[in-house]
């Protein structure tokens, strides 16, 4: 609860969150919501996008409230190394496959692939931008087996917060 006004290198790098009991906290998705756009200990809305709020780098999360449990969005919060929301049961969906590429000047690129042609690759990094990188430029490029999504994204929030954020996305219909 008190984990935010710890300066950065005292708090711990792994906060357990009981999913029953977040499960069984009563939500409200308007704190869902401002924790999910506003609140700087999140930032889901630096990589999600719900209609025009957000940036695409993510899923789109318009309607995932009628197609994921809670249980399912909060595994895929918790655990998005080994899982990728909503769907936890798959792997990484292959548009969010995270790729590094490295130029033959040994400049590294990471990202989501956007485009790839005999010419080029687009990677969207994960502040939205798209880079171009000419093919006969690549010197390595590697499909990770991890998410963007950080892991303990949800290390500096409380289980009421955590309840209120999947209020929000369950609300999203």
């Amino acid at each position: 609860m008190f984990l935010h006004f710890l300066p950065e290198e005292e708090r711990p790098t792994e906060v357990e969150h009981n999913p029953a009991q977040i499960l069984g906290i009563a939500g409200d998705s308007k704190s869902g919501e401002r924790l999910f756009f506003a609140d700087n200990r999140l930032q889901c809305g630096n990589c999600h996008h719900i209609g025009e709020r957000g940036i695409a780098v993510g899923p789109h999360l318009k309607e995932i409230g009628r197609t994921a449990k809670p249980s399912d969005l909060l595994s895929s919060i918790l655990l998005p190394s080994q899982k990728i929301a909503p769907v936890p049961s798959q792997k990484i969906a292959p548009e969010y496959v995270p790729w590094v590429l490295v130029t033959k000047e040994g400049i590294v690129h990471s990202g989501l692939l956007v485009q790839r042609t005999a010419d080029s690759v687009a990677l969207r990094t994960s502040a939205g931008k798209v880079v171009n990188v000419p093919a006969d430029n690549i010197e390595e490029m590697v499909a990770q087996k991890t998410p963007l999504m950080p892991q303990n994204a949800l290390r500096d929030v409380s289980a009421k917060e955590v309840a209120d954020l999947l209020a929000f996305l369950k609300s999203l219909k």
